[in-house]
């Protein structure tokens, strides 16, 4: 019974306002994450970690040069880690912009499935290569045409082809057809 008042006498309520305030500051920041404040949440956890600093400091100089350091140093580098490991979580993954409900970023996913379409659409074009239209509407040197009942945009190999002049398309490139008139004859 006498060692429980002997260690309930030598923590001081310092200390243990100086650990709540730090304790405090890192949920705080943490629960920016998670939660939109604009910044308030971080503001406020930086209050409380300053604060448990202050309060440290009064209690003992090398308390105060400790929690300093934990906030200078080890908040920080928490941070990043807790960040780094959050996106790869599943439900962290949602919160992050660019991320997936999986965990994994959807950049790559995204950028994969881009190229995919663009290829197969440029491989399509490249079809048409030797096929005959119709000019819909002027190409000054861009316009639109149309060549087997659907509508492309083109652009004329030279000078200006006036609607409703048949096209051949010659060329396919940068998800355009390059088309010129076809020789009247």
């Amino acid at each position: 019974m006498m060692d429980h008042l002997v260690l309930a006498a030598t923590v001081s309520d310092g200390l243990v306002l100086g650990i709540i305030l730090l304790v405090l500051a890192a949920g705080l920041i943490a629960s920016e994450l998670v939660i939109p404040s604009g910044g308030l949440l971080t503001i406020g956890g930086v209050a409380a970690a300053i604060a448990a600093v202050v309060v440290l400091w009064n209690e003992d100089t090398t308390l105060g040069l400790s929690a300093a350091a934990l906030v200078l140093f080890g908040f920080p580098i928490g941070g990043y880690l807790l960040f780094n490991w959050f996106i790869t979580t599943r439900s962290g993954g949602r919160f992050v912009l660019g991320g997936s409900g999986d965990g994994r970023g959807t950049d790559d996913i995204q950028a994969k499935e881009a190229e995919t379409a663009r290829q197969a659409k440029h491989h399509a074009l490249k079809e048409m290569i030797g096929m005959q239209g119709l000019a819909v509407t002027e190409l000054r040197p861009v316009g639109r045409i149309e060549v087997n009942g659907e509508r492309h945009e083109a652009i004329s190999e030279s000078g200006i082809i006036d609607a409703g002049t048949p096209i051949e398309i010659v060329n396919a490139y940068d998800a355009q057809l390059k088309v010129r008139p076809v020789p009247s004859g």
